[in-house]
């Protein structure tokens, strides 16, 4: 592996562990922590990339890495469908709530 090629992987997967250890809270926590620890494994394994055995553990990561990855994209798209569905409600209980105000107000008219 050549040295910047191997300097450039381990920035990538410290920037993305990093973030991912300041994002483990919460609900969060459990998938996070996965990902987390595979990035830990993939960092490590890129460290001591110089025999087969690292290269296979850099594959394992990798593989794993985008099982989990897929998992957070499953998420996502749920979330988002919560996050639209939150949207349409709290925006009929606007409109009600105008809807209330002008009928006491009319109310208070007559």
């Amino acid at each position: 592996m050549a040295n910047s090629e191997k300097m450039q992987a381990l920035m990538l997967v410290r920037e993305a562990k990093n973030l991912v250890n300041s994002l483990r809270t919460g609900d969060r926590k459990k998938t996070l922590s996965k990902v987390f620890l595979s990035l830990w494994k993939m960092e490590d394994a890129i460290m001591h990339a110089t025999t087969k055995q690292s290269l296979g553990k850099m594959k394992r990561a990798a593989t794993h890495l985008k099982k989990v990855n897929a998992e957070l994209n499953k998420n996502i798209v749920e979330l988002k469908e919560v996050a639209d569905k939150v949207k349409k409600a709290t925006e009929a209980v606007k409109l009600l709530v105008n809807i209330l105000e002008n009928a006491a107000k009319l109310a208070a008219i007559v």
